[in-house]
């Protein structure tokens, strides 16, 4: 079986050219040739791997795209795959940690296993399965009744505390595994900034975040929000004890705003979010 690196193409193969596609506008980077020389001579195959704007603007076609391809001799070969590319990628293994969102092949699903395929040297594209979140997502939609006016969130913006602790040496994932869920520390948390939240055209605010696995089922994860409401500063404080947070799963908080008695009051409601997938084993 053959070992495949993959790379990114603009930045660092090639210089920067805005939609790049055309053959005579493919300029590259110094020393690019001679290090992907020396890969193949260790036994790497070299695989680029490109996400192209301009194809879903319609400013070009998708085999635009591969006039200027790399090759792979002919063999059998395993594809793996994770995005955003990892600068501590290392052996199969990186460094994730919260706050991130990360999306790569996840071997314990039929759907989203590395894909191994026999290479003749004519195939051209080669599609490669679908890759699975990383890390588990929290998303937050919070709206207001008819009651509220003006809602928004507050600069500090949603606070999550007690959460799987940072790695500070070492990788801790694995490409193609499961990360898993572990316990979380209470001193340790991230913010979700009131900057990454979206109005959307209903008025809901929507924000979200990855964060590591993480098992709060003896101690809790909080949720601590920040918002305005009615241009009145407003937290509410929320606990989630009982759970695990898994990896691949999103879990979505719908948070709905309410003044009663004249006290601004906050309805939770949870679901977690899973696609119709086949266990591999």
């Amino acid at each position: 079986m053959d070992r495949v690196i993959f790379l990114d193409r603009d930045g660092t193969i090639n210089e920067e050219v805005e939609y790049l596609h055309r053959p005579e506008d493919l300029r590259f980077l110094p020393g690019v040739g001679d290090a992907i020389r020396r890969l193949r001579e260790n036994g790497f195959a070299v695989v680029v791997v490109t996400n192209q704007a301009g194809v879903a603007r319609g400013y070009y076609k998708e085999e635009d795209v591969s006039k200027t391809p790399l090759f792979l001799d002919p063999g059998t070969y395993t594809f793996s795959a994770i995005s955003p590319a990892k600068a501590s990628y290392k052996d199969g293994t990186c460094m994730i940690k919260n706050g991130e969102y990360v999306i790569a092949t996840n071997n314990a699903w039929t759907q989203t296993e590395s894909t191994t395929c026999q290479i003749s040297g004519n195939e051209g594209i080669i599609l490669l399965n679908p890759l699975m979140q990383v890390t588990s997502r929290m998303k937050f939609l919070i709206k207001g009744t008819d009651k509220i006016s003006d809602l928004s969130i507050m600069q500090a913006g949603v606070e999550i505390d007690g959460i799987q602790i940072d790695p500070t040496t070492g990788n801790n994932y694995t490409v193609g595994d499961n990360m898993p869920s572990k316990l979380g520390d209470k001193y340790n948390r991230i913010y979700v900034p009131a900057k990454s939240f979206v109005t959307t055209s209903e008025g809901i605010l929507q924000g979200e975040t990855g964060i590591l696995p993480t098992d709060c089922r003896s101690t809790p994860v909080v949720v601590i929000m920040n918002v305005l409401v009615n241009d009145v500063p407003t937290q509410f404080t929320y606990s989630i004890v009982g759970k695990q947070f898994l990896s691949g799963y999103s879990y979505n908080y719908t948070v709905t705003l309410d003044i009663k008695d004249g006290i601004t009051v906050a309805n939770w409601q949870e679901s977690s979010w899973t696609a119709d997938i086949d266990p591999d084993k």
